[in-house]
């Protein structure tokens, strides 16, 4: 089994407020699971509306 750990942060200028913020991270992340096989979640910054960490 190989097993990795990374960590990413996103700056997405065009989201104007957290249900957008939320729609685009979550493309991203099923977009990876579907291509990858990977287990991706958001872990920090919730509240901000333009960052995400994944």
């Amino acid at each position: 089994m190989i097993v990795g750990i990374g960590k990413l942060d996103l700056f997405l200028p065009e989201s104007t407020s957290l249900k957008e913020k939320r729609q685009r991270v979550r493309r991203i992340v099923e977009r990876a699971k579907q291509r990858f096989n990977v287990s991706i979640m958001e872990v920090d910054r919730n509240n901000l509306w333009q960052k995400a960490h994944i």
